[in-house]
């Protein structure tokens, strides 16, 4: 199973505002006046047409004239208007003379005492944004909403609450579905504030407890976290076991499990767990499993490697009983491991770094002996290549300085072929062991 390299995805940058409003009164605004409405239900579609904002007009209000000045100092006058949208969002719109439309949502100005909406349609701002969270795919019933800010390349985001559920911060972009991003994975200026730390700590456990039973652990939960978003685009979370046992499970982003890693295997990625003891008694599930598989090693140490292409665990075994080491494949489902010793793991760009492979130096020598090369003394051998079939291929460089061979050999062990270094080059697997490339 690969080692987790947590990179949190929601991780955002600096948010900015585009700037303060003109201010028109300090007191409680009053309602828009017959006037206000007729005019702005007769300005505003241009407005809206120029401000391009998603908005197919319900309602309008000329709010007033104000000016600004721009990066000159020019003073620029600026007509102001309130739209309510069929979409949901309601706006203030600012519009300056020759200058592109401004658009401010009505949940960016709650709390703007001279700026924040009035019409009757955007009198609870938060409603708003229930129909673009219809369209992420999410339940939530908008029970809270806040404006976080918009990034320089047009990105907005907002902090959703949902009642007695975990919200989660909304991102909006034009030309873009709107997307969620987990309360789970934020944090500092982000951090959510309608949802507390008790509801993602809840939904965290349901979480964990719904993919352990997908999953092929056995495991008595104890305890579980989220641990967020991997580089992977997976999401995972750990989970404690009773007797010392614990685990990271990973789901992918429609939250259907992927697979599980054993915290022995990665110890600083586990909190919940004591690795150390985790540690000692996968040696025995270890020893375990490779004897049953046909490996006699009793396991004094390992090193857990990743996982392959077919979901096994892969792992370096050093073994207190013989001096050779291996490296084994054991598939998820604890079915027949496969292994490869300390020489042939070359051929899958891995090396052994618990045993030295010069211990099977002997075994390569015999095996050239047996095909009649019986003058070579192996003094150097890696693997160097692979077939579907299993069958490894193994350069060896001889102690007397002669060109030495490459050994074909059958996943049982047995050598099914030799090839001269300028057999193997032909092949494409050139010989690159002192000696060998004279």
């Amino acid at each position: 199973m690969k080692p987790i390299g947590i990179a949190i995805a929601a991780t955002l940058a600096a948010l900015t505002f585009a700037g303060p409003l003109a201010a028109f009164a300090a007191d409680k605004p009053a309602p828009y006046s017959k006037d206000q409405i007729a005019q702005g239900k007769k300005e505003i579609a241009p407005i809206v047409q120029g401000a391009g904002v998603p908005c197919t007009v319900t309602d309008a209000a000329f709010i007033g004239q104000s000016s600004s000045k721009d990066d000159k100092g020019k003073e620029i006058k600026q007509s102001v208007y309130e739209v309510a949208c069929q979409e949901g969002l309601g706006y203030d719109l600012l519009a300056p003379v020759n200058q592109p439309v401004k658009a401010y949502d009505c949940i960016a100005m709650i709390g703007n005492a001279t700026l924040a909406c009035r019409l009757p349609e955007n009198a609870d701002p938060k409603k708003g944004l229930q129909p673009i969270v219809a369209q992420t795919g999410s339940q939530c019933a908008v029970s809270n909403a806040r404006y976080l800010g918009n990034k320089p390349t047009g990105e907005i985001f907002y902090e959703v609450g949902c009642g007695a559920e975990p919200g989660f911060l909304l991102e909006t972009a034009k030309g873009k579905p709107p997307t969620t991003i987990g309360c789970d994975q934020v944090s500092g200026t982000m951090a959510c504030t309608f949802t507390s730390q008790a509801m993602l700590d809840a939904a965290a456990n349901a979480k964990a407890s719904a993919l352990l039973a997908k999953s092929s652990v056995s495991c008595q939960m104890t305890g579980s976290r989220s641990i967020g978003q991997l580089q992977s685009g997976d999401y995972a979370y750990e989970v404690s076991c009773q007797g010392d046992k614990g685990y990271i499970l990973e789901a992918n982003a429609q939250g259907a499990f992927t697979h599980s890693i054993n915290c022995a295997n990665v110890r600083d990625s586990c909190k919940l767990t004591d690795s150390s003891k985790a540690e000692t008694a996968e040696t025995g599930t270890y020893t375990k499993l490779a004897k049953a598989s046909g490996f006699q090693c009793d396991v004094a140490k390992y090193r857990f490697i990743g996982m392959d292409k077919s979901n096994a665990e892969v792992v370096e075994l050093q073994c207190a009983n013989r001096p050779d080491g291996a490296v084994g494949m054991f598939p998820a489902d604890n079915k027949t491991a496969k292994f490869m010793d300390c020489v042939q793991v070359g051929a899958i760009q891995q090396a052994c770094k618990l045993t030295d492979p010069a211990a099977l130096y002997p075994k390569y020598t015999a095996a050239l002996a047996s095909k009649g090369k019986k003058t070579c003394q192996v003094s150097g051998a890696h693997g160097v290549g692979s077939t579907a079939d299993g069958t490894t291929f193994v350069e060896t460089a001889c102690s007397d300085g002669l060109p030495g061979w490459v050994i074909a050999m059958s996943p049982a062990g047995s050598v099914t072929d030799l090839l001269t270094c300028g057999q193997a080059k032909a092949s494409g697997a050139a010989c690159t062991l002192p000696g060998n490339t004279k």
